[in-house]
C-alpha cells in the first residue's frame, strides 16, 4: 500500500536571497488524518506479509520503537458524508454507491476502486436484506 496522493502538503521557501543557503523544507508529514490512517494500514499490511509461515526462518523478529506499536483495524475517514455502511451520514435508508465518497481521488483510473466500492455496496445490501428477512 502506498499512499500516491497525501492530503498533506508541506512547503519550500527561499531561506535568504543567497542562492548558495539552503532553502527551508517543511514537510509537513502526517499533518491530515488521511495519510496517519494509511501508513498505519501500510505498517499492517507489511506485518502481516513478514509475519507468513514461509518467512519465518528467514526474519527473526521486528526490532526499533515500531516493534511493540498497536494499530487500527479500520481506517476512518472522519469528514466523509457516508457511514462504513455506506449510508449517508443523518438520514435513514439511503446509500450512495458511487465515486463521490471517495475521500480523496485515486492517482491512478477509477474503474477498479468503483469496481470495489460497488461489490462492497452489493454484499451490504444483500446482508441487510437477508437480516430484515429473518425478521
Amino acid at each position: 500500500m502506498v499512499n500516491l496522493s497525501p492530503s498533506s502538503r508541506g512547503s519550500v521557501k527561499l531561506g535568504s536571497s543567497n542562492p548558495f543557503d539552503a532553502p527551508l523544507i517543511n514537510l509537513a508529514l502526517f499533518i491530515k488524518e488521511p495519510d496517519l490512517h494509511t501508513a498505519m494500514a501500510t505498517l499492517k499490511h507489511a506485518r502481516n506479509f513478514l509475519t507468513a509461515p514461509i518467512f519465518r526462518d528467514y526474519i527473526l523478529g521486528e526490532w526499533g520503537s515500531l516493534a511493540q506499536a498497536q494499530m487500527d483495524e479500520e481506517i476512518i475517514y472522519p469528514e466523509g458524508v457516508v457511514n462504513p455502511d455506506l449510508t449517508v451520514k443523518g438520514i435513514k435508508k439511503l446509500r450512495v454507491i458511487d465515486a463521490s465518497i471517495f475521500p480523496f481521488i485515486p492517482a491512478a483510473h477509477p474503474q477498479i476502486p468503483i469496481y470495489a466500492i460497488a461489490e462492497l455496496a452489493s454484499e451490504i445490501i444483500v446482508g441487510d436484506y437477508m437480516l430484515n428477512a429473518r425478521l
